[in-house]
């Protein structure tokens, strides 16, 4: 039965028996870790192991393969910063922090509770015994010199030096170091983009009868599957396509920004410093420097070469530059790709104040749930226009029409 369980698999991950018999050189990188994905579920090891397993998949794929891993009959161990996919999967995390491992059970949400329960824990006792060693510390100094009592401060130097072998270090809470600050115009409430029975595409329609109205300050996710015209609608919203159909009418002139799905694909021979002194020359050295610690590069950070850097080193690059421009709408195509945990949490808290008005297109439900407070999702050539969160979209729209759809 194995052409079976390799055509169930290959559907599963959004192939077509037409893409069976195409070179695998001619498939897009995204398709390629399908592909690899795929031939791993279909091996069956004892233990899979995954490295951000999530990143390049669509939503739709995401969901099928998280409830395909609940039923996985072997051990997985994964590192992931999508969050619903840890509490969807995860029975226990392992965190690395301050150079120690420490082991919880249970979900995201349960280890971030113990965490902090942790450090409160440890706090209290780090300082009682603070306490207690300046509380024996006084009574040697002050009763040592005594003749009556030179036994009892002896007793209390043998009591000190026990507890001092048993000594905890400080516990530190892990923060953040990046501070992203997006400033923007105010134009609440306004009216600032109509679209109207819009269809967007290239030969034939990808999405037909798009019907939006963005106000200032409204957050807008757009969400479906890979390759459903979720790029092509933010390029005609930036006039670089023409609908096929209907009207998109900008009603007030607009400073956009655009943070494009490769953003961090920037290449330059410049360092940091010099890479920002050419963009913005009526900056001082200074302001630079300081702007550039905002976003947790260091002086010597500064003179690392933008083409050496990490894909999060680049993410943040491209975040500080970003906020220098002061956008009253910017369009960001799935920021939180390369962006750890505490920055993510860091971004989230930026953009839920952010002034202006965003359009993201992102398959991190998380992300999307705390910051969007619209949700435009594509799926089968039709859209669905929701106000509130995904997972009340999903609850409450998206699963029924599954389920009305293969019935």
């Amino acid at each position: 039965d194995y052409r079976y369980k390799i055509d169930m698999m290959l559907s599963k991950f959004g192939f077509y028996k037409e893409d069976f018999a195409r070179p695998i050189a001619s498939f897009s990188g995204g398709e390629r870790m399908k592909m690899a994905f795929a031939k791993l579920l279909l091996i069956k090891p004892n233990l899979l192991v995954l490295d951000e397993p999530t990143n390049h998949l669509d939503i739709a794929t995401i969901e099928w393969l998280e409830t395909y891993l609940k039923t996985y009959e072997g051990s997985i161990l994964f590192v992931s910063h999508d969050r619903y996919f840890i509490n969807s999967l995860a029975n226990k995390i392992l965190e690395i922090d301050q150079k120690r491992v420490e082991v919880y059970v249970g979900d995201y949400d349960k280890y971030s509770a113990l965490k902090k329960e942790r450090y409160e824990q440890r706090l209290k006792l780090y300082k009682s015994q603070q306490k207690e060693v300046e509380k024996l510390k006084w009574f040697i100094n002050f009763y040592m010199p005594k003749p009556r009592f030179v036994s009892r401060a002896h007793d209390r130097e043998k009591k000190l030096a026990r507890l001092e072998k048993n000594l905890i270090d400080k516990p530190y809470e892990t923060k953040n170091k990046v501070n992203i600050n997006i400033q923007g115009s105010i134009r609440k409430g306004k009216r600032l983009v109509e679209i109207k029975e819009v269809s967007i595409g290239y030969d034939k329609p990808l999405i037909s009868d798009i019907n939006l109205t963005i106000f200032g300050g409204d957050k807008v996710a757009i969400m479906g599957q890979n390759g459903c015209g979720k790029t092509t609608f933010i390029k005609n919203l930036l006039k670089e396509m023409k609908p096929l159909k209907g009207r998109i009418d900008y009603l007030t002139n607009l400073n956009i920004g655009y943070l494009k799905q490769d953003g961090i694909n920037i290449s330059s021979k410049q360092t940091i410093f010099e890479f920002f002194k050419d963009r913005f020359p009526l900056m001082s050295d200074q302001a630079i420097y300081d702007h550039l610690g905002k976003y947790a590069f260091s002086f010597e950070d500064d003179q690392k070469v933008i083409d050496n850097l990490s894909g999060g080193e680049r993410m943040r690059v491209v975040f500080a530059e970003l906020v220098l421009h002061n956008y009253d709408m910017i369009f960001l195509d799935e920021p939180t790709n390369h962006l750890d945990m505490l920055t993510k949490e860091e971004l989230i808290d930026s953009l839920k104040e952010y002034e202006g008005s965003l359009v993201i297109v992102s398959h991190d439900r998380y992300f999307v749930d705390q910051v969007s407070n619209k949700l435009l999702y594509f799926t089968d050539h039709i859209s669905f226009t929701y106000e509130g969160r995904y997972s009340s979209f999903k609850e409450e729209v998206l699963d029924e029409y599954e389920k009305e759809k293969s019935e």
